[in-house]
């Protein structure tokens, strides 16, 4: 598993709210509410746009969109297509404070979801065609 994060540190500590702190220094914190039928995820980074030199504007937010666009093992299509096959979805944000990624699937799926979401957190790929693409996209 990608970035330290393995379904099994999440069903350990399932159970509570408990930090758990993972090999590669990341913090989860899992919370189970009883019943619910969805599970979520979310991965932050913590730097965001009070980060970025003046010169630098956006450029967060750029690393942001490039974290959904494929890893080794999958392209961006077939990445979140696994999701919504589950009737989950994914999707990411930028703030000041930080980077989130996340995805919310029903609750059998939630393996899924770990694995997925640590997968493009951890493990994104930056293919120069991708960067170009996304480069238009965020000047436009």
């Amino acid at each position: 598993m990608t970035g330290g994060i393995r379904p099994t540190d999440v069903d350990r500590g399932f159970s509570m709210i408990q930090p758990i702190t993972l090999s590669a220094g990341a913090r989860l914190i899992p919370e189970r509410r009883q019943g619910s039928p969805s599970f979520a995820i979310s991965i932050w980074f913590p730097f965001g746009s009070r980060n970025e030199a003046p010169a630098a504007r956006g450029f967060v937010h750029f690393i942001e969109h490039m974290l959904f666009k494929g890893t080794d093992r999958h392209d961006a299509y077939s990445l979140w297509r696994a999701i919504e096959r589950t009737g989950g979805y994914a999707n990411g944000f930028t703030d000041r404070d930080g980077v989130c990624i996340f995805s919310c699937v029903p609750s059998p799926e939630w393996k899924l979801a770990v694995d997925l979401t640590a997968e493009a957190a951890f493990s994104s790929i930056f293919s120069p065609a991708e960067f170009e693409r996304e480069k238009q996209v965020i000047l436009s």
